[in-house]
Formats: C-alpha cells, structure tokens, sequence
C-alpha cells in the first residue's frame, strides 16, 4: 500500500493528534515511558510529521478507509540538546517512533527522509541532532549518522546522541 507523509506546525491538528496516538501506543504502551515525561510543552513549538498509510478502498462501497498513521516525529530548532550546547542553532529531530507491525517495511526511511528534506530546505540547517534509542542506532547510522556521545538513560531506556552534517 502507499505512504503519504504529513505535516504540521502548532498545537491544534489531526496531525499532532495522530502523532501523540502513535507516541502514546509505542513510548508509553510498549516501553513504559510515563506519561509526563512524553507529553511536554514542546510539541506546541515543533514541526511534526506523521507518516500515513493509505488503505485500499472497500469492494463494493463509495466509502474509504481513512489513512493510518504509521510513523511519527517532530523537529525543533534548538542551541542546547539537553547533553551538549551548540554555537549555532541546530535542527532537534525527537519523538520518532514507528508502529510495531509497520517497521522493517521502510516507514522509518520515509519519514527521515521528509524530515531531512524540511530541514535542508525549509530550515536551511547545516546540522542535525537526535538521542537515539540504541538499540536502533544502527538505522541512524545507516542515513549517514555518527555517535557523539557514551550511552546515557533518558526515561529508563539507553540512548546515544548522534548527528549529521
């Protein structure tokens, strides 16, 4: 089936609401991250991107299946990570998260590369950041990131900063 990515800017959208169903159903469903640390004040200054997939038409109905978010993230543009502080501003990307039963299937891929394109040509930012979980840094390596820090714990799970120029 096929992926359209969607974005949005603000607090009041399908878009947001879409992403945080989807935060709620991996971060705190599957890994237990509490609730408050989540959700925070930050959504309402980040972009966010949500990656749909469109569901084929019923047989025999005029009616369609509403697109399902598959996979989300936001960006912000920020001088401090919350582990290093930056001379210039920075492009955050955070909160990435891909429903269970769509990873390995290129959803990931999908949305960092509408998350990419943003930055380098609405943003015009030269860098970009993210705290990866580590046990999937290796995607991020993979889309040309590199380690730039030890492993640390951010809401009991191990991450790793990494960057891309």
């Amino acid at each position: 089936m096929p992926f359209i990515v969607r974005v949005c800017k603000g607090e009041d959208s399908d878009v947001l609401r879409d992403a945080r169903s989807l935060r709620t159903l991996i971060f705190v469903g599957e890994q237990g991250v509490p609730t408050e640390l989540e959700f925070d004040s930050k959504d309402g200054e980040a972009t966010h991107f949500v990656v749909y997939e469109i569901q084929s038409e019923s047989n025999q109905t005029t009616t369609t299946t509403p697109p399902l978010a598959v996979a989300s993230a936001r960006v912000r543009v920020v001088r401090d990570c919350g582990v290093y502080a930056y001379p210039s501003p920075v492009a955050k990307v955070e909160r990435v998260c891909v429903r269970k039963e769509y990873r390995r299937r290129g959803c990931g891929n999908i949305l960092m590369q509408a998350v990419e394109k943003y930055i380098e040509k609405t943003l015009k930012l030269p860098s970009v950041v993210l705290h990866a979980q580590v046990p999937i840094k290796l995607f991020y390596i993979q889309r040309g990131y590199t380690e730039t820090s030890e492993e640390y714990l951010e809401a009991n799970i191990p991450h790793i900063c990494m960057s891309k120029i």
